[in-house]
Order: structure tokens, then sequence, then C-alpha cells
């Protein structure tokens, strides 16, 4: 989901940022977790659910107001292949062409695919058209995800400081808004660790040491896995003046997301500000976190059916509204995807079997 990433989407796969393994074969513990919370919350959306009135709602919606918000998930997608552009050129400076085909293979293998695999295949996928040493590529997507992240926590903030309460619902939006200022300082600290990192990082890692020496080995593992893929990848980015352009398109990136949001709800004439639209993806990216099955099928609905609620939205127009959104944002990124895996004349198959070294 190349929204959310909505996504593949892009909260999950941060707090993931540990070198992946091949796909092994037979379903994981993990996708099997994951297919049973898609499963619960696939229930929740759908329990008492009036079909009828469901169907009317999806029926009389202006889908006119699909293509203008199909045309800026294009605008993101663009966004998206750009900044990687940035993150890769130390290595090579890899046509924007090519790097958008390995992007749309990895989302669609998010999408169609357990574990999670997305990311592996995407830094397969770009490793061997470009002849890129994949652990390379894959610190790059690292340094993404840590961008994603702290977007995702700007508009957060923005949200719970900023957005007006009203409904029945104001008093929870309410009670949240003494989290917008803990969130800012962790934003804060996040920045200052980036910082630490990207100037001393034997010295950070010096720091950190005894902490890891507390926990147990495979969890320790999986962290210092984790701090050497975002040493390498900060070190990547060659001045602040890069790291500032990042940033830029990281926040014009998840505005756009939030416009996609704000221009769908005219299709069911739901009155939202942009702001508003914004909360939406800020609530499912941290949804998606979650272990489910592929395309985010049930917690990706209810998480916005649940934002939209609390901007005293009706039932029945956030279910529609929420099926809508979840087409737009899986559906072309699989064609896509599929498309250029084709044109590419790449095995999926195989980019999952990748390892990262």
């Amino acid at each position: 989901m190349e929204t959310l990433e909505l996504t593949e989407t892009a909260a999950e796969l941060a707090t993931r940022p540990t070198p992946p393994r091949a796909l092994k074969r037979g379903p994981s513990p993990i996708a099997l977790v994951g297919l049973g919370v898609s499963i619960a919350f696939l229930y929740l959306f759908l329990r008492n659910v009036d079909w009828s009135a469901l169907t009317a709602s999806l029926a009389q919606a202006h889908y006119i107001y699909v293509l203008p918000a199909l045309a800026v998930w294009f605008f993101g997608l663009w966004i998206r292949t750009l900044r990687w552009k940035l993150m890769v050129r130390h290595m090579r400076d890899v046509p924007m062409g090519r790097l958008l085909s390995a992007m749309s293979i990895g989302f669609m293998a998010t999408n169609l695919l357990p574990a999670r695999v997305g990311e592996i295949v995407r830094a397969a996928a770009l490793a061997r058209t470009e002849r890129l040493k994949v652990s390379g590529v894959f610190a790059t997507i690292v340094v993404e995800r840590i961008f994603d992240v702290l977007s995702i926590l700007v508009f957060m903030v923005l949200v719970l400081l900023y957005l007006p309460a009203r409904g029945e619902d104001a008093a929870t939006l309410q009670s949240l808004r003494m989290f917008g200022g803990l969130f800012a300082a962790v934003i804060a600290g996040a920045v200052l660790f980036l910082v630490l990192l990207r100037l001393y990082p034997a010295r950070v890692k010096i720091a950190l040491a005894p902490v890891l020496g507390r926990l147990p080995g495979g969890l320790a593992h999986h962290i210092s896995a984790a701090l050497d893929n975002f040493v390498e990848g900060l070190g990547m980015l060659s001045g602040w003046g890069e790291m500032a352009a990042i940033s830029a398109l990281s926040l014009l990136l998840w505005l756009t997301i939030g416009l996609i949001n704000w221009v769908l709800a005219f299709a069911f004439e739901i009155e939202i500000s942009v702001l508003g639209a914004c909360m939406i993806f800020v609530v499912t990216a941290f949804a998606i976190a979650l272990p489910q099955a592929p395309s985010f099928i049930g917690v990706f609905h209810v998480a916005v059916e649940t934002s939209l609620k609390l901007l005293h939205v009706g039932t029945v127009s956030a279910k529609s509204f929420a099926i809508v959104l979840w087409a737009i944002s899986v559906l072309p990124s699989i064609f896509l995807g599929l498309w250029f895996l084709w044109r590419g004349g790449l095995s999926l198959g195989e980019l999952t079997e990748t390892r990262v070294s």
C-alpha cells in the first residue's frame, strides 16, 4: 500500500528496521497471527452493518472525485521516488523510472505476500537491475522509514494540538491533546539521537552497549543489527542540506496522503478539514504496525472508520469511505507492481529469497 508506506505504510517498517530474512516456506507464526488479527478486525468492521444503507451509500457516491484522488496518489508516488533517488545517489545516479519500478514491485509484494517482505523485494529488485549491494539499498530504505515516522509524528502533533474538537466524540479527542506535547518531545529526542548517531556513531554504540547487554540475546542482536542499519543509512547522507531536502520531501509526501483523504471525502459528502484528513493517515499508519494479513485487510478499515467517527462522521459514510480508500490505496500499487515485474522480466519468487548481507 503505497500511500501508507501507508502505505507500508511507514510506522510498521520503522519499528521493524532489522535486516529481514528470506521468506520461509510455509506460513510463519507471525503470518498466522497476522491472519487472525485481520479476521478479527474485519469482523469488527462488518458486524452490525446495515447492508442496505451501506450499499446505497456506495452506489450514490460521487466517484468523479476518485480521479483527482488518484492523481494526487501518483503525485505522491513521484515524490517518494524522487526522495529515494536522493538517498541512493551516493551509490549510483539511478534513473527515476528504474527506482519507480523497484518501488512499485516492493509495494505490490507487501500487498500480496505475507511476512511483510515488500522491502526485501524492493531492495533486491533495484540491486539486481543496477548491480548494487542489497544491504546498501536496504540501508537507504531504513533511512526512508526514519523520515516517514518523524513526519507522521509531526502531523500527529499538529492534529492533536490544532484540530478542532466537536461532536459526541469531542471529549475523546480533547483528552488526547495532552499527548501532543509528549509526542513533540519524542520528535525532538529522536532528531537529537539521529544527529548524534550521524556525528558520533561509535560513541553512541558504546554508550548503548551496557543497555543491550542486559537484554535477551536474540533481542539484543536484532537491536544491534537495526542500529548498524541506521548508522550505515545515515552515513550515506552527504550533508545537512541533503537531510533538509529529504525532510521537506517527506513532509510533502505525507501531506499528499492527507490530500487524498480530503479529496475522496467529497465523494461521500463528508465535511472534514485537511488537518482532519491527515488525522486519518496518522491513526491508520500506527494501526497497520500490528501483525496482519497482506493488503492490511480489516485493520486498515477499522482504523479509517475510527478516525472518521472521531471527526463526527456517521457510521455508514465512514465505512463506505474506508472501503473506497482501501481500494485506491491498494489496487493501483498491485497492478503497477505486477506490470513492472512483467516488464522487467523479474521473478517474484527469486526476489523474496534474497538475503540482506
